[in-house]
């Protein structure tokens, strides 16, 4: 049996973009993405989290983001994720 990518970002919602399965399981360093890192501090006090759940908190806070002074680097990562505008 073959799976794609696909089936593992359409679920719980995640987006089209996010369709390498390494990026949404490897893990990411809070220090790395000011933002991330911000938001966070809200729900956990772990320094490192996978794509997965890094997609859930960015994808929380859409509305409350101030997407021009989040750093370029960090709008690539969540591109990465799936994450737009």
């Amino acid at each position: 049996m073959v799976t794609t990518n696909s089936a593992v970002c359409n679920f719980r919602g995640f987006g089209p973009k996010a369709t390498d399965t390494k990026t949404m399981h490897a893990l990411y360093r809070l220090a790395h993405y000011p933002l991330l890192a911000t938001l966070a501090l809200e729900r956990t006090k772990a320094t490192m989290l996978d794509g997965r759940a890094c997609w859930s908190i960015y994808e929380a806070a859409l509305t409350s983001i101030d997407w021009q002074t989040t750093s370029a680097s960090e709008l690539d990562f969540m591109r990465s994720l799936g994450i737009e505008r």
